[in-house]
């Protein structure tokens, strides 16, 4: 398996799932998809189309990414509260 004509092959591909799910672009997301289509090269079953595939492993990809930034937007979010919190709570004189 050449991995350099995989990358070639599928570039554009990868880049528009990317950037139709998660409205950007993200090349970090691009090397997470090759890297996963590397690592995971020998479970590939000649069953479906390799295209089929990398694409699957690119539309999971970026779903987790937007999962897990909603989850740190919403960390950020109950941070910013516990702040405002605390700021009124030492402003009235409560600890």
């Amino acid at each position: 398996m050449d991995f350099k004509e995989i990358i070639k092959t599928n570039k554009e591909n990868v880049k528009n799932i990317i950037r139709m799910i998660t409205k950007e672009e993200n090349e970090d997301l691009e090397q997470e998809v090759y890297l996963k289509v590397w690592k995971n090269s020998e479970k590939y079953k000649e069953k479906g189309s390799f295209k089929g595939w990398i694409t699957t492993i690119a539309k999971n990809v970026s779903k987790d990414y937007l999962k897990s930034a909603v989850n740190r937007h919403e960390s950020l979010l109950a941070e910013e509260d516990k702040t405002f919190e605390n700021i009124r709570d030492k402003k009235s004189g409560r600890n």
